[in-house]
């Protein structure tokens, strides 16, 4: 499995700190230092925007 599927589990298990958050871009790289501490590496250098793709179609899908 990928470092983006990992991600992308990982994000599922914490989509309530996601709802906590008021600005998308802090939320974000919130989401991207949590994960990035979680995992003691640094390997995974995602620009926000990015992230903010990746966040936007995880929600799509639940919202569908």
């Amino acid at each position: 499995m990928n470092q983006l599927n990992l991600f992308h589990k990982w994000l599922d298990r914490h989509r309530d700190m996601c709802e906590k958050l008021n600005h998308n871009e802090h939320m974000l790289n919130k989401l991207n230092e949590e994960w990035t501490m979680d995992h003691n590496e640094n390997i995974l250098n995602i620009h926000p925007h990015q992230l903010l793709m990746i966040f936007i179609k995880l929600m799509m899908k639940h919202i569908i």
